[in-house]
């Protein structure tokens, strides 16, 4: 028996497994035969490969995976500020000033607790979607490349895969370390809100 065919059976008992758990049934038996030669291993036809991965919108490979995290983190941190903008400027412009206070809502007690109540909802909403928007891009920063992983592995360390660690902090880029430090220190306020 050569190394070769020894290999061989074991990639099979492998596959087998895989198709049993994964499946949840026992694959047919596999005929080994010799594929044509304009098929990869797998036996897709290389053009066809191609022309499923040229099908692929250029969109939706930007916008696929931590891309699309990120884009969405944008998007809602971009609202909060354009809704912030606007509420800024119709208070300095609408609102009733004595002795530079701005006075939003006067009348009955009720309905002002009312209207407190909705406007704390609604500032504890955009703080909440700036946070989560923060902590998702922060924890995406930190996430080790293959690469860093193989250089702590060589030096004999190990880093946290998916979760906002601090131990990767000294491992990662430095350019993304301080993108890590700029969101960290403007999500410090919004704790406060």
């Amino acid at each position: 028996m050569t190394m070769g065919t020894r290999g061989l059976g074991f990639y099979q008992k492998l596959r087998k497994l895989m198709y049993y758990f994964l499946l949840g049934s026992r694959p047919h038996s596999p005929t080994y035969e010799p594929l044509p030669t304009n098929h990869d291993v797998d036996g897709i036809p290389y053009g066809e490969a191609k022309t499923s991965f040229q099908a692929k919108s250029s969109w939706q490979w930007r916008f696929s995976g931590w891309r699309g995290g990120v884009a969405v983190s944008i998007v809602v941190s971009s609202f909060v500020l354009f809704l912030n903008a606007i509420l800024a400027i119709i208070a300095a412009t609408r609102l009733e000033k004595s002795d530079n206070i701005a006075t939003a809502i006067t009348g009955d007690c009720t309905l002002v607790a009312r209207w407190m109540t909705a406007v704390h909802l609604i500032i504890n909403i955009l703080g909440s979607l700036l946070l989560e928007a923060s902590n998702y891009c922060m924890q995406r920063l930190v996430t080790p490349t293959r690469k860093e992983i193989n250089n702590a592995h060589a030096r004999k360390t190990w880093l946290d895969i998916r979760i906002l660690s601090l131990r990767n902090l000294a491992s990662i880029s430095r350019r993304r370390v301080v993108v890590w430090i700029l969101l960290a220190l403007t999500s410090i306020p919004l704790h406060f809100l």
